[in-house]
C-alpha cells in the first residue's frame, strides 16, 4: 500500500470491510470518538498595507500547512 504524505488510511471492522481515509497529524478530526487537538493557535498579525492587526487564525495556519505555504499572510484583506 502506497501512502501519500498527507493521508493515511485505516481498516474499518471486518463488520464494514471498507478503508476510509483520514488526514495525517496536525489536523484536527475525530477519530473514534476522540478529538486531535490542532498544534496551531491563532496569531495576531500586522497588515503591511494598512497596519491594522488581524488574526491569522489556527484554521488558516492548518490550510497552509496543506498547501505548503511557508510564509505568513502580509494582508488583512
Amino acid at each position: 500500500m502506497t501512502l501519500s504524505p498527507s493521508v493515511f488510511s485505516l481498516e474499518r471492522s471486518a463488520n464494514f470491510g471498507t478503508p476510509f481515509t483520514v488526514p495525517a497529524a496536525g489536523h484536527a478530526m475525530c477519530l473514534a470518538g476522540s478529538i486531535l487537538p490542532n498544534p496551531f493557535t491563532d496569531r495576531k498579525l500586522k497588515c503591511i498595507s494598512c497596519s491594522e492587526e488581524f488574526t491569522f487564525t489556527a484554521e488558516e495556519q492548518s490550510f497552509f500547512e496543506s498547501k505548503n505555504f511557508i510564509n505568513d499572510p502580509k494582508h488583512c484583506k
